[in-house]
């Protein structure tokens, strides 16, 4: 387990990476590692003008690898062959200000492997259009600074090897 501490607008959060959830915290948001047959990680940018993993939060209902399929779709008009959850963001937020999280949350996490590209369209839920780049994995630290990002990138290229391999 890797825990991590950063700080959001002057407030500490402690994350820590877990294989399994405990049913003590809800699942929040749910994001995904993507990658292009070639490799390539698909990234975005929304209005807040900052580059990100494609995700979102879960609608009711909904279960977590059809959240990520609806995010990466309304985020970038990315369509998925296969998603795999490789674990979680246990979060710890004293002073959170979202009180629908409530200060210990869960966040899922997925490698997933693109099949098909489209045209960027606006995000029907945010009414945001994204840009969406593809990088390289020796790329991505360049663009999304989370810690556990390091993490969640050698998960996910275990994952993308073992689906290339396998072919």
């Amino acid at each position: 387990m890797e825990k991590f501490v950063r700080e959001w607008k002057g407030k500490k959060i402690t994350v820590l990476w877990v294989k399994e959830r405990r049913n003590d915290g809800p699942i929040t948001q749910v994001s995904s590692i993507c990658f292009t047959s070639k490799g390539k990680i698909l990234i975005v940018r929304g209005a807040d003008g900052k580059w990100h993993l494609p995700g979102g939060h879960p609608e009711e209902n909904e279960e977590l690898e059809q959240v990520v399929r609806r995010e990466v779709w309304e985020e970038a008009s990315v369509k998925l062959s296969k998603a795999s959850l490789l674990g979680f963001s246990e979060i710890f937020f004293p002073g959170n200000p979202n009180k629908n999280e409530g200060k210990h949350y869960y966040q899922a996490r997925f490698a997933c492997l693109i099949s098909g590209v489209k045209d960027v369209r606006v995000d029907p839920a945010t009414r945001v259009l994204f840009e969406r780049k593809f990088v390289s994995p020796e790329e991505f630290p360049k663009f999304v600074k989370w810690d556990d990002a390091k993490a969640l990138m050698s998960l996910s290229l275990k994952e993308f090897k073992k689906w290339t391999i396998n072919k």
